[in-house]
């Protein structure tokens, strides 16, 4: 089994040579590396041009966003399997041996899971066998829980320390993202990845989870999900209505409602709540209030979500937004905000 990995590289001269060697030392000689550099200005091309592995190919674009980086990377892609990791994290070797360790044709219609830890000092080495595989869902139930992080099921997946919105820490087969044209939304740069993982999960039978933590996932101050940009709220809006037009059937409209919702969150805090915001409360108030009504789909997420089935904070948040307590809202993520940065 040859496998595919693609890392979307900019602007990342600090980490790639680090995440590159980590990769090069998992694989085996028929795997393949390909760096996609999305148009760094810094000297990342230059160190990538220091490796001489032939394992490694280095293919250069615009700036186009991680989504359309790693969408280059699959149109060049020629292993059966692909796995994506990004340039500021390291793997190890089980999140390789793991993948081809799995029976000849088993991966066709079924996506390995392994963990990932935030942790490098909890990264694991040893290479599990196809038998090290715990859990295993059917994929409707995942798609379920990507679009609701507050079902049972998807909670006890993220206690177990799987990510399943991400690309990374998981497999794709290549025929499946040909078959069907599967790629990141080339109009996102939020969102893009859960919108990526909506439109696979609905081409294959079931998720297999293995217990091994070989990724670590190095978080970035200033990137996209921490950062504030003034785009932001467009760009949000623009992923809930892709995301919306993936799902299918009454189960998968109402798990939607949770993705809505927390939408909504995150435009309130990147937004109308954060504390980069200058324009008089007032006029944030009309523009937080308008939004919700006149966006049919972030209203219908914010009536129909049920307040228990939410975590603490989330859900105090939402009742407030239901009583219209819009002070309260913005005060609380403000202070959140504040807490994160620190």
């Amino acid at each position: 089994m040859k496998l595919s990995i693609i890392i979307p590289c900019y602007n990342c001269e600090k980490t790639i040579a680090e995440c590159l060697d980590s990769v090069l030392k998992a694989i085996s000689a028929e795997d393949e590396v390909l760096c996609v550099d999305d148009g760094s200005s810094d000297r990342m091309p230059e160190l990538l041009r220091g490796f001489s592995d032939p394992r490694i190919r280095v293919i250069t674009q615009k700036n186009g966003g991680p989504g359309a980086a790693r969408n280059t990377g699959i149109e060049a892609a020629s292993g059966d399997q692909i796995l994506f990791v990004d340039s500021d994290d390291v793997i190890t070797p089980p999140l390789i041996g793991a993948t081809k360790n799995q029976p000849e044709g088993s991966l066709l219609k079924r996506q390995l899971c392994l963990r990932l830890t935030r942790n490098r000092k909890q990264l694991e080495e040893s290479i599990p066998g196809p038998a090290a595989v715990r859990m295993t869902l059917p994929a409707e139930e995942v798609k379920l829980d990507v679009l609701n992080a507050d079902r049972p099921s998807a909670r006890e997946v993220v206690w177990k320390g799987y990510e399943i919105w991400g690309p990374v820490v998981k497999t794709y087969c290549r025929s499946i993202l040909t078959e069907h044209h599967i790629r990141f939304p080339d109009s996102l740069r939020w969102g893009e990845d859960i919108c990526f993982n909506l439109q696979y999960l609905s081409h294959i039978d079931e998720v297999s989870f293995i217990p091994v933590k070989a990724y670590w996932y190095r978080p970035v101050s200033g990137s996209l999900i921490n950062g504030y940009y003034p785009e932001k709220n467009r760009e949000i809006l623009r992923f809930l209505e892709t995301a919306h037009s993936l799902t299918e059937g009454e189960k998968e409209e109402k798990a939607f409602s949770y993705t809505a919702a927390k939408q909504y969150f995150y435009i309130l805090q990147a937004d109308f709540c954060n504390p980069g915001n200058l324009d008089p409360y007032r006029i944030r108030r009309q523009k937080a209030w308008q939004l919700e009504t006149e966006n049919p789909l972030v209203r219908e997420g914010i009536r129909s979500y049920v307040i228990g089935d939410a975590n603490p904070g989330f859900g105090l948040v939402i009742l407030m937004l239901k009583l219209k307590c819009f002070l309260a809202v913005d005060l609380s993520l403000k202070l959140r905000t504040v807490i994160s940065q620190r």
